[in-house]
Order: structure tokens, then C-alpha cells, then sequence
């Protein structure tokens, strides 16, 4: 039995003030006595809203009846959009909550609603790997391509109808959210896909995320962070008030607001989630649109913007309807997402090591804008490729505001025939980069003039130089200093070693400082190299620091993105990381080797192979190590349900009916196997079709098992009896 309460005023459910005979506030009765279990207050708020006087209750349920009727009203405002009392009648009955759990600290349980006002700034956001991948989604610009991808799913379904849903695609922020028993405990970010940040107090903060579900259950959803397009007019409006920076649009506001370390300033943001998957849920569900059910019914927000199409002329129909109401909505949209209706389809189809094959993101129309080139100025990229970047007079397009765009190259000059001074058409799809398109002729004076491309580095002044066959110039003075900071730039870069506080501005003034000259002497900085340096005050200094100190123990994956090795992104990162536990693994490997990864290349191996047989790339990873730089293994993956084939070797062959030899790779690496060019006594299965070849007798000759594409789906279900 908890405490009890009296006092002169109660809170009903509706938010009203129940008034009867106070007790006199002078009374020491009337507060709280260490040794007595009376607690008396100056209100209290019933269950119809009203204050009620001289009234007696039990404490711990009190404060369960406050978070039931707060949980209630946010669900009917936020969810339900049907607000159940006025402003004033909620800031009441949470006042009360929050000066109960201020008294007795161990009744603010993990779900009460007062944890949504934000609580104490955090030092850095903690990182998570995720249970199950957040992978990106497949992007196609037009209905040919969705035809296309309607044909190829058939194919490999080898059937002629298919149901599809088509999803309205937030711009935002993704976020998982996992509960246990109920209620929510963690929330991530995407981050990688494979690790993210943990965001679980700024993300209790928005009002239609719900703490506590109407089911008790374990479950973990998927959803995308957004702020309604008027949040965002009405935040631009109060920054630019108090001469802040303006955000571009809602998405990056959305984030910004989302990965505040101070929960206070997300909950000051008026955030807004659209949950959109379920990847882990108690009770059997048979279609993706099921699922929109099962989440309302437990008490997340949908917002019922999904549809249901019964074949790709429908879904086509419905692209044409939302491209062209999508500039009416609420919120800012950059596609839609198509997605496979029945979840056994989808686990047939399985994935690519990028993106479900299952589902795919259509790309609303590129935006088109005219405004003035004000100059054009050359950027010497972190493998010292020189590009011409088109600077214009500031324009809103496609959600952003403009002032930057790609010119690619100087035959791409030429070939528009663009001119400083023109005014030039640009334009821009989702996270595209702006491009220059067109000139407007007619709009020509005379002050134009011509874009001469330099015969030296606009960097270093140093030589540079064209290779046959490539498009753009590159300096070729291995000391360039413009080099070196674009290197800098993606080594610290979020998707490699993430260290928070060294963006353009800082590395630039530690290179000019002579306190970087290479990756290593990041990790040999010490507080007083920074100290009294412009921008680095105590805390941030300190900030700085323990960023480069977590980021000295990178995962194998993330390192080898950092390093910058040609035609090494961050899938073929992994997929080395995966295959190579360590540094000195991979530096043994040879060509031949490295082609037996499936999704490794001719190009890519070479590369590799040449990285890591150059002895100043042998030199900086040893100075690297000596700065105390230790190289983490990739985490074990848990196969026994998600990976059939896991440590089975394939090679393929033929003419395969139904599919091609890229998606049969790709289908054979999501479910764990391994693809290989050439087989061996190692090989285990040979998936042979039309014209197999000289394969076939090797295989033969060898005692390989010889599969066709039908075997290979019954394996992946686990039969293992073909």
C-alpha cells in the first residue's frame, strides 16, 4: 500500500476542476510526514476532470489513474485526432503527475507520460546493433521500371498475379522501436543498417509514439520520423527570430531535432512518427496490409494512406494519384514504396545484400527550377579529381534550399554551353544532388562570360592531368592539401569512423596547424593541441576527445570504408569484413581469392589487392595501430533460422529458367550460402541450367551435387532431402 494523499483540488478525465472544502494549507497535516502515510496536496483531478477538495486517496494509484487518463488523451489527440479535453485542463493533470513523481521519484515508471518532456542532456548517443538489418529500398524513376520490376518478380515467383501495397514514403528519419511487455525500451536509428544510435528519450518525446501498448506483448516495428511541413514553417520562423540558422526542409529538421543530446530540445520540436513495418510480432500475420490492422489495434498511429492494388496497372494508377496530390499533404513525401502483399512472397524473394527484393521505392518526378550561376568553382575531391560545382543565386526545390549543383565535368560545361552569369535550368529528385540541365538562351545580356578550366591545382598549384579514357582532370601532387582534407573529411565521415566534431571547418584548421597530416595523428591528439583553438572551448574539447577515443576501436567493416581503397564501398566493405576477420587476413589475399567473394569484382580485387601491397599503405595501418587504433571482428551473425545455407558453397552454371545468374547469386547470399567462379573438392552444390558446360562434367568428376532452381528453393525452405 503506498502513501496517501488529500487535498483541495482533483483532475477528472475530461480534464475539469472539482472544487469542495479545502483544507487549510497552513495545517502541517496537509504535508508530507517521513513517518506518516498521509500526503496531502493543494488539487487533485478526478475522473471526469474536475478539482475536488478534502478528498483521501492511496498515492501509487493516484499516479497510475493520472498516467492511464494522460495515455488516454494523448492517444485520442495524437492518434485518434480527437482531443478530449482543452490545453489547459492536460498541462493540469500532468502538473500533478509530474509534482507526484517529483516527490516519490520511484513511481516515474518507464511509460508514464512525463518522460515525453525530455529530461537530461546526454553526453553521446549510445549505438545498438540491430537484431534484424535495416536495409535501404531499391529506387526506380519510372513506370517502365516498375513494370520491370513486376516482371521480374513474377519470374521468380513463376506466377502471373501478384497484390502489391503501395506505401506513402515519409521523409524523414527511420527509427526501430522495441518493446518488451508492452512497453517501449528501445529506440534506434537506422545508422549503417546494421548499428544505430540509441535514441529511446528523444523518441519518448513525441507524442504519437506510444509508451505503453494496448497489448501486452514483445514486438518490434519500424517507422519514419517526420515533422508536419507547418512545425517546420512555425520553427524556421522562431530560429530566424533569434538570428539561428534556418533548417532546408522538414527532413533535416526532423533529424536534427531527433539527435539532439538534450531530450528537452526534441521534446520542444513537434515531431510526428508514421510507423510503416513490423519486423517481430507475437501472433501469425499473412499480408504486409494486414499489418496496418495489427498496428492500429494495438495503438500505433496509422495513417491509413495505404492501398491495396491487385496488379502493376493499379499500382501505376495510384503513383499518378499521389504524384499529383503529394504538394496538398501534411507532411513532405518523396515517393512511394511498392511493396508484395503476401509475406510468403516476400520470404521467397528474400534479399540482396542492399534491399529487400520484394519491395521497391518509386521516385516522384525530379523537380525543375530556373535561377542565375552566379560563379563556378572547382572542388579537388578525396582522390584528387577535380569538379566543377555551379554556385547559384538560392532557390527552393524539391524541400530544399539551393545554392550549390553538380557540373560533373568540363566536357559537361561544354557540352551545355553554359556560360557564369547564365541563368540555367536545374533540378533535383529526393537525395539527388542538384544538377545544372539546360541554359535559358533568351535570357542571355552580354555580361556572360566563358569558364576557362585551369592548367594547375585550384589547391596546391600543382600539376594535373587527364588519363585517356576518364572525363575528369585529377591532381596528381600526392601532397595536396586539398586532397588530404577530403580524405580527412570521409575517414571521420558517419558511415566510417564517426567521430562527432571533426566536419569540414575543424579539419581544415588542424591541417592548417600542422596538427593532422594523416589518419594516425587524429588518435595522437591531446587536449592541449586544441586548447585556445577558435571554436574549441573546454567541453568541447573534451567532447572531441572521447569521440576520437570510442572511434579507436573501429569494426573491421567501417575501417576498411575509411580507408578510402578504390572502388571499396560500404557493401563491399562488408562483404570483405565478413569474409576477413583481420587486417592481416586480408593482406594475404590474392586476386584469385578475393574474385571467390560473390559481389567482388575484377576491378575491385585488383584494388584490394594492390592496396594492401603498397608498403606506405602497410605503413600508415602500422601507424594507425601504434596511435592505439585496435580493429574490432564483425559480430557473429545467428543463422539458425534466417540463413539455411549458411556454410554451403555454390558455383552456377547455364541458363537458369526463371532467373537470372546476378538474382540467383544474390538469392543464394541472403540466405547464407557463399558463390564462388570455379568449383572444387569445397564446392557443394553446383545450380546448373540450359547449357551447363564443361562445369557440369567437373562437377561430375568430383562428386558435386548438381541442383536445378526448383532444388534450390526447397533447400532454402529446409529440405535438405533433395
Amino acid at each position: 500500500m503506498g502513501k496517501v494523499m488529500t487535498g483541495p483540488v482533483q483532475i477528472d478525465m475530461f480534464g475539469s476542476e472539482n472544487s469542495g472544502n479545502a483544507g487549510n494549507s497552513d495545517n502541517p497535516d496537509n504535508h508530507l510526514n517521513s513517518e506518516s502515510s498521509t500526503v496531502k496536496t493543494d488539487f487533485h483531478i478526478d475522473e471526469y476532470g474536475e478539482e475536488n477538495h478534502d478528498f483521501q486517496v492511496d498515492i501509487d494509484a493516484r499516479a497510475a489513474c493520472l498516467r492511464e487518463l494522460l495515455t488516454k488523451w494523448d492517444y485520442s489527440y495524437y492518434i485518434l485526432s480527437d482531443p478530449m479535453v482543452s490545453d489547459i485542463q492536460y498541462d493540469r493533470a500532468m502538473r500533478e503527475l509530474e509534482d507526484i513523481e517529483g516527490q516519490y521519484p520511484h513511481l516515474r515508471v518507464p511509460d508514464s507520460p512525463t518522460r515525453r518532456v525530455g529530461g537530461i542532456a546526454a553526453q553521446k548517443f549510445a549505438r545498438m546493433e540491430h537484431r534484424i538489418p535495416m536495409l535501404s529500398l531499391s529506387n526506380t524513376y519510372s513506370e517502365d521500371e516498375l513494370r520491370e520490376f513486376d516482371s521480374r518478380t513474377k519470374r521468380f515467383l513463376d506466377t502471373d498475379k501478384i497484390e502489391y501495397v503501395v506505401e506513402l514514403k515519409y521523409d524523414g528519419l527511420s527509427v526501430s522501436l522495441i518493446y518488451r511487455e508492452g512497453l517501449l525500451v528501445h529506440a534506434l536509428t537506422r545508422g549503417d543498417g546494421t548499428v544505430g544510435e540509441v535514441v529511446t528519450d528523444n523518441v519518448r518525446t513525441i507524442r504519437s509514439v506510444p509508451l505503453k501498448l494496448k497489448k501486452v506483448i514483445d514486438c518490434e516495428v519500424r517507422g519514419e520520423v517526420i515533422m508536419p511541413r507547418r512545425s517546420f514553417s512555425e520553427l524556421n520562423q522562431i530560429r530566424e527570430g533569434r538570428g539561428e540558422p534556418l533548417f532546408a526542409n522538414p527532413r533535416n529538421a526532423a533529424s536534427g531535432s531527433l539527435r539532439q543530446l538534450d531530450s528537452r530540445i526534441t521534446a520542444s520540436r513537434a515531431l510526428d512518427i508514421c510507423i510503416y513495418d513490423i519486423v517481430e510480432w507475437p501472433s501469425v500475420i499473412d499480408t504486409q496490409f494486414q499489418k496496418f490492422s495489427e498496428l492500429s489495434e494495438t495503438g500505433f498511429r496509422v495513417l491509413d494512406n495505404e492501398r491495396l492494388c491487385m496488379g502493376i496497372e493499379e499500382v501505376l494508377r495510384c503513383c499518378q494519384y499521389w504524384a499529383g496530390v503529394r504538394n496538398g499533404l501534411p507532411y513532405d513525401v518523396d515517393g512511394l514504396v511498392v511493396k508484395v502483399n503476401d509475406l510468403r512472397f516476400q520470404e521467397r524473394l528474400g534479399f540482396t545484400s542492399k534491399s529487400p527484393r520484394w519491395a521497391i521505392a518509386f521516385k516522384f518526378p525530379a523537380e525543375k527550377a530556373v535561377t542565375r550561376l552566379l560563379d563556378i568553382v572547382l572542388q579537388v575531391g578525396k582522390s584528387g579529381a577535380i569538379t566543377p560545382v555551379a554556385h547559384l543565386e538560392p532557390i527552393h526545390i524539391a524541400g530544399s534550399m539551393v545554392s550549390r549543383a553538380s557540373l560533373h565535368n568540363s566536357d559537361e560545361i561544354e557540352r551545355l554551353g553554359v556560360m557564369i552569369g547564365d541563368w540555367v535550368s536545374i533540378e533535383k529528385a529526393g537525395e539527388i544532388i542538384p544538377q545544372v540541365t539546360g541554359v535559358v538562351l533568351e535570357r542571355r545580356d552580354g555580361s556572360q562570360r566563358a569558364f576557362i578550366m585551369v592548367e594547375e591545382c585550384p589547391v596546391c598549384g600543382g600539376p594535373i592531368e587527364r588519363l585517356s579514357g576518364e572525363v575528369k582532370y585529377r591532381c596528381v601532387n600526392s601532397d595536396c592539401g586539398g586532397i588530404l582534407q577530403r580524405k580527412i573529411e570521409y575517414f571521420v565521415s558517419r558511415d566510417a569512423l564517426d567521430i562527432e566534431g571533426l566536419g569540414t571547418r575543424n579539419v581544415e584548421m588542424l591541417i592548417s596547424r600542422g596538427l593532422i597530416s594523416d589518419y594516425s595523428d587524429i588518435f595522437r591528439l591531446k587536449p592541449s593541441d586544441l586548447e585556445g583553438l577558435e571554436g574549441f572551448g573546454e567541453k568541447s574539447v573534451n567532447n572531441l576527445i572521447n569521440a576520437i577515443k570510442r572511434a579507436s576501436s573501429p569494426r573491421m567493416d567501417r575501417f576498411l570504408l575509411a580507408l578510402n581503397i578504390p572502388f571499396v564501398g560500404a557493401t563491399t566493405a562488408r562483404l570483405l569484413a565478413l569474409e576477413y576477420t583481420d587486417i592481416e587476413a586480408l593482406r594475404r589475399a590474392t586476386v584469385e581469392e578475393l574474385l571467390e567473394i560473390e559481389g567482388v569484382g575484377d576491378k575491385t580485387a585488383m584494388s584490394v589487392a594492390d592496396y594492401f601491397s603498397s608498403e606506405s599503405s602497410l605503413q600508415m595501418i602500422r601507424s594507425l595501430a601504434e596511435a592505439g587504433v585496435e580493429i574490432q571482428p564483425m559480430p557473429l551473425k545467428d543463422n539458425t533460422d534466417s540463413s539455411p545455407l549458411e556454410g554451403l558453397v555454390f558455383v552456377i552454371t547455364g541458363k537458369l529458367d526463371g532467373m537470372g545468374r546476378d538474382e540467383a547469386r544474390e538469392y543464394i547470399r541472403s540466405m547464407g550460402g557463399k558463390v564462388t567462379s570455379s568449383i572444387s573438392a569445397k564446392t557443394d552444390y553446383l545450380l546448373a541450367g540450359e547449357d551447363a558446360g564443361s562445369k557440369l562434367q567437373k562437377a561430375e568428376s568430383l562428386n558435386v551435387r548438381i541442383i536445378d532452381l526448383e532444388q534450390l528453393r526447397k533447400l532454402c525452405e529446409g529440405n535438405s532431402a533433395i
